[in-house]
C-alpha cells in the first residue's frame, strides 16, 4: 500500500514537472491557495469552501492550492496585528489595542462588526500582497529548478 501511494505520488510529480506551462499554473495555485487561507480566519473557517471552486474557474491545481493553503497556516499568526492594524486604517476607525479583553463593549455586536470588518479587509489586503509576492517566488523556484535539472541532463547526455 506505502509503495503504490508513493508511486502515485512521484507520477503526479512528474506530471506537474513536464506540464505545458508548469511554473505559471503551480505559482498561480499556489498563491491563491495562501490568499484564501488569509480571509479565512475574519470569515470564520468559511473560506476553505471556496477553494476548490476558485481553483476550478482559475484552471489551477487543487493539490498545490491545498499546499499554499496549508503553508499559509503556517504564516498566518506573523501577520495577525498586521491584518486588522492595515484594515482599520483602510475603513478609517480608531484602532484600538488588538488584546482581548472581557468586558462587554468588546463583545458587542456592534464592535464586532466593526473589528470583524476591517480584519477581514486588512486579511484581505496583506494577504493579496502576500499571495503576490509568494507567486514570484514560487514561479523563480520552478523555473531554476527546471534549469537546473535541464543542465544536469544535458552534462549526463555529453
Amino acid at each position: 500500500m506505502w509503495n503504490r501511494w508513493m508511486r502515485s505520488l512521484k507520477y503526479q510529480y512528474l506530471k506537474l514537472m513536464r506540464s505545458s506551462g508548469g511554473p505559471s499554473v503551480v505559482a498561480r495555485s499556489f498563491a491563491l491557495g495562501l490568499f484564501i487561507e488569509f480571509i479565512t480566519l475574519p470569515t470564520l473557517g468559511l473560506a476553505f469552501f471556496l477553494l476548490f471552486p476558485v481553483t476550478r474557474l482559475s484552471k489551477g491545481l487543487f493539490s498545490v492550492s491545498f499546499i499554499g493553503f496549508l503553508f499559509g497556516k503556517v504564516i498566518l499568526p506573523i501577520f495577525l496585528t498586521l491584518n486588522y492594524k492595515v484594515g482599520a486604517i483602510l475603513i478609517k476607525t480608531k484602532q484600538a489595542a488588538v488584546t482581548i479583553q472581557a468586558n462587554t463593549d468588546w463583545f458587542s455586536w456592534a464592535s464586532f462588526k466593526q473589528k470583524g470588518i476591517s480584519f477581514l479587509t486588512g486579511s484581505a489586503s496583506v494577504g493579496l500582497i502576500v499571495a503576490f509576492v509568494s507567486y514570484w517566488i514560487v514561479y523563480w523556484g520552478f523555473v531554476s529548478y527546471q534549469k537546473k535539472r535541464a543542465q544536469r541532463k544535458n552534462m549526463s547526455l555529453a
